[in-house]
């Protein structure tokens, strides 16, 4: 019974996600993943396993930034509450340039129990490159 939507706005750009815990017949209000100015990117993609749900998208370490890093979000209680904003940091690194900008099809999500379980691909260096966490 356990549903969740991510989405993603263009004004202001954010990422965003609601819950439904009864097959989708009442959503909870969106809550906001992104730090609030960042320019972010697709995907959204939602993985589900029980009561915990995981998010990933892209977003510009900065305002107005051209350099991304990759972002988890976590819930572990059917998205009633959701891991701080703007999420964890998947790319591990202070540089960015590890993450999907504008690729619906270049990140990916899945759930076993409480881990998540993230690929993701970039471009921004020259060559394509995949990641993984």
């Amino acid at each position: 019974n356990n549903v969740s939507r991510a989405f993603r706005s263009l004004t202001p750009p954010s990422a965003w996600i609601a819950s439904s815990t009864n097959a989708g017949g009442s959503w909870s209000t969106p809550t906001e993943l992104s730090t609030p100015g960042r320019d972010t990117g697709w995907p959204l993609d939602v993985a589900i396993s029980g009561s915990n749900v995981f998010t990933i998208y892209g977003s510009a370490t900065k305002s107005g930034g051209a350099v991304w890093n990759a972002y988890a979000s976590y819930s572990p209680d059917s998205g009633t509450t959701w891991s701080s904003r703007p999420g964890i940091d998947l790319s591990g690194n202070t540089t960015g340039v590890a993450a999907p900008a504008t690729d619906v099809a270049s990140a990916s999500i899945m759930a076993n129990g409480v881990n998540g379980f993230a690929a993701w691909m970039s471009n921004q260096t020259g060559s394509n490159q995949i990641y993984f966490a």
